[in-house]
């Protein structure tokens, strides 16, 4: 590790060993740090593993532009457990500050490991994946109406369901002054997506 992170400092133990190996990790060196660690228990064992150094890799990632973000996410995203891969879902989908092609980027490549998973990650991940591809139309139609500087007042509700969220939704948007003419079409895309009866 110290050959790819030479500032690395080795003597922690640890949720510190996992800290300083995260502070050394970006979307560049994650791909040798993951191989380095795979399979090693004892550094399973201090939490440092493949699917932590991914994570945070591609939490870097998707602040770079498209390229860069597509090509380290492809690396990246393969190594996540359901766990992470859930994480980093919802700390795209919610970071306003996230470009839109590089959401998408992170849905498709977050389909794909689903895809790819066995039942318990499909059953996990498949509906949040759902879930924030409805809401990313719903913010493309709200960004189109009011601008990119109007804040998106909706996110990502993880292991809650579709019906659940979609309700939680539209009473957020139901009660907004400012967002209050949103509403009614928000109701129409969730009915006309079927994810909401009547």
């Amino acid at each position: 590790m110290r050959e790819i992170c030479p500032e690395l400092d080795i003597t922690f133990q640890g949720s510190s060993l996992l800290d300083e190996v995260l502070r050394c990790t970006d979307p560049q060196t994650a791909p040798q740090l993951i191989r380095t660690v795979a399979g090693v228990e004892v550094l399973q064992e201090a939490g440092v593993c493949p699917s932590a150094i991914a994570l945070e890799a591609g939490r870097q990632a998707i602040q770079q532009t498209d390229a860069d973000c597509r090509s380290n996410l492809a690396v990246l995203i393969p190594w996540l457990t359901v766990e992470d891969a859930m994480k980093l879902l919802h700390a795209t989908v919610n970071n306003c500050d996230i470009p839109r092609k590089n959401k998408i980027e992170v849905l498709v490549h977050l389909q794909s490991l689903c895809d790819t998973k066995d039942v318990d990650c499909t059953a996990r991940l498949q509906p949040a994946l759902h879930q924030a591809n409805i809401l990313g139309l719903l913010q493309s139609i709200f960004v189109a109406q009011y601008g990119d500087d109007e804040k998106f007042p909706l996110c990502l509700k993880n292991d809650v369901s579709m019906d659940t969220v979609c309700a939680e939704w539209l009473n957020i948007l139901n009660a907004s002054t400012r967002n209050s003419d949103f509403f009614p079409i928000a109701k129409a895309i969730l009915e006309d997506e079927g994810v909401l009866c009547g």
